[in-house]
Formats: C-alpha cells, structure tokens, sequence
C-alpha cells in the first residue's frame, strides 16, 4: 500500500484509519462505527477487536505483551481472543511497513503454510487499545463444513 502510493490516496482523500477485516468471517463488519469511533476518539495507532476467549479454542489470545498465536498457546488462561480484525492508523500502517516482519511456519492439516502475520508488527505501535465485542455479533468464520452451519445460524439470527 505504501509503495504503491495508495497509502498516499487514502490520506489525500482525508482517510486517517484503516479496518483490516478477514474474509472468512461473515459476522464481521468492516464498517465498524463502534471500533472506528473508539479508535479514533481514543488516539491509539491499533485497536484490536477482540472477543471472550474459550479456553483451548484456534484462535489467538490478547496478552499483555501482544498477540500469541493459538499453536502457541500452552498454558490456555488468556480472557480474550484474538478476530483478526483491527483499526489502524495511517501513520503505524507507515511504520509498519517499514519493518521486516518474521516469517512464521504454520501446519495446516497435513500441510506447512508460511506466513507473516500482522500482529507481529503492533510492538512498534506507541498506544494499541482493545474492545471486546459479543461472540455471538461478530465472530462466526467459515473453517470447514461443520462451522458454515454455525454461521449461517448465527447470520439469521442477526436478522
């Protein structure tokens, strides 16, 4: 985005935050009024959407010295877990940019994934803040056949 200079558009056109969604979860808002206004009303360079954690569920868990991914996780006594999704602000997305993010070897089912993540990039934020949401509001994401069930009830719910 940076080098592209579409960063640049986004703050010519007097864009300052950007909402990173992730695709597999439908419940997710990538118009988020709430995680927008608190963001922007609160000053951080990240806020972190986050939700009451199951103890031993895939997702990653908030600690206090940042995300740790769920294959990490030995001891489960985390209270909140990590959605993926974020508000970020124009200059970290700047600063993060600039960084050379680790890669990180992930097995998924009988397959190794690399991938570099992005919350590995918020220790170079000055003030991250996080807001905890309703489960059952914003997180239903498709993992297989068994959780688009799930999903889709949770979707019709919200109607």
């Amino acid at each position: 985005m940076v080098s592209s200079g579409l960063l640049d558009q986004f703050e010519q056109s007097g864009i300052e935050t950007l909402i990173i969604t992730p695709v597999e979860n439908p419940l997710a808002d990538p118009a988020d009024g709430r995680l927008l206004g608190f963001h922007r009303q609160s000053g951080a360079d990240v806020t972190i959407k986050c939700v009451e954690r199951v103890k031993g569920e895939s997702m990653g868990a908030l600690t206090e010295n940042g995300i740790i991914e769920y294959f990490d996780i030995e001891d489960d006594d985390y209270p909140f877990s990590y959605m993926g999704q974020v508000a970020l602000s124009i200059d970290f997305v700047r600063k993060a940019a600039k960084l050379d993010l680790p890669f990180r070897w992930v097995k998924k089912n009988s397959a190794w994934k690399r991938e570099r993540l992005l919350f590995d990039a918020f220790g170079c934020a000055e003030k991250i803040e996080a807001l905890c949401y309703s489960r059952n509001a914003c997180y239903g994401p498709i993992k297989g056949p068994e959780s688009k069930i799930v999903t889709e009830k949770l979707l019709l719910e919200q109607r």
